[in-house]
């Protein structure tokens, strides 16, 4: 009878038949096969935290050219506890009756960040503008300053990190001879790259001065360390750094959007990103390892585009 039956149909129902039969089969194959998640990876739950996946992605930046193999580093914190007399006998400070964390004087207030484990320093009053900035001159001043608070740190000026600025109240970023201030990063350097703590944008020195070669911000991290070089390990490309983030062997370290909806950092739909940097990031185990950091925009799973800064170890 069954025979009979399928006789009867026309070529056009038995395919759409045949299309229902697979379509059934297809289903029942997806309920009984595991879905896949990116596991946790030490050298990402270590540093950047959450775990973060972007399974279609390019890269649409310059190529980089790294070493073969690139040596990690044991990392031991630097003593900074002169710092705090440092700061506050250079800017004649005087403790807050009512805070344990915060100084203050004639000309500028001290304040200490225990969440960061940083120091800013900022002047009560902002001067006025009377001569054109000499960069060089406030890049020496910088220096100085530097060594006196931190006389056994090797720290240099990230010259790709330097930027120039015009307005009193309302800065903008200018070029810079049309500068009235100047910003300054002073960062740690091994290999020949720079070295941040775990998932830290902030270099552990930032200082903005003014054209009258006056300070007018300062950030001091106390998270500073001392490196001794340990093994080698081969490095990965640009594509196979690209494949691990596809992969979900990458942390998203920064986000910038003007929504208000809180973004799931775990997974992104898709994604183009146009400029990466090579640098060392210290883990919660003290070992300094490369990362190569990339930027550019990713799009949420419900169709958002974002602002990211994304990290993926650059060593197999």
């Amino acid at each position: 009878m069954k025979a009979n039956v399928l006789k009867k149909l026309t070529n056009w129902q038995k395919l759409s038949l045949l299309m229902f039969v697979v379509a059934g089969m297809i289903a029942i194959l997806k309920l009984l096969t595991p879905t896949t998640t990116p596991q946790d990876n030490p050298q990402i739950t270590e540093v950047g935290g959450a775990i973060t996946q972007v399974p279609k992605l390019e890269y649409l930046g310059e190529e980089l050219i790294v070493p073969e193999k690139l040596p990690l580093a044991a990392a031991e914190l630097m003593d900074t506890s002169q710092m705090q007399s440092g700061l506050v006998s250079r800017f004649a400070q005087t403790a807050s009756p009512n805070s344990t964390n915060l100084w203050t004087g004639e000309d500028f207030s001290l304040y200490f960040d225990s969440v960061a484990s940083s120091f800013n320093l900022s002047p009560n009053q902002p001067q006025p503008i009377s001569t054109t900035l000499d960069e060089t001159q406030v890049t020496n001043q910088a220096r100085d300053l530097v060594a006196e608070l931190l006389p056994n740190a090797n720290l240099e000026i990230d010259s790709a990190r330097t930027k120039f600025f015009a307005g009193q109240y309302e800065q903008k970023q200018v070029s810079n001879n049309l500068a009235e201030y100047i910003e300054l990063s002073f960062v740690p350097k091994y290999q020949g790259y720079s070295v941040f703590h775990k998932d830290a944008l902030l270099t552990p020195v930032l200082m903005l001065y003014d054209a009258n070669g006056l300070i007018t911000k300062l950030e001091l991290s106390t998270l500073i360390y001392e490196l001794t070089p340990s093994e080698e390990q081969a490095t990965v490309s640009l594509d196979q750094a690209i494949g691990q983030i596809k992969q979900g062997v990458a942390s998203v370290i920064d986000l910038e959007t003007n929504s208000t909806l809180p973004i799931n950092k775990s997974g992104f739909a898709s994604g183009r990103l146009n400029t990466v940097e090579l640098e060392y990031r210290v883990d919660n185990n003290r070992v300094a390892k490369p990362y190569y950091k990339f930027s550019g925009n990713v799009v949420t799973t419900a169709g958002q585009t974002v602002k990211a800064v994304i990290i993926t170890p650059a060593t197999q």
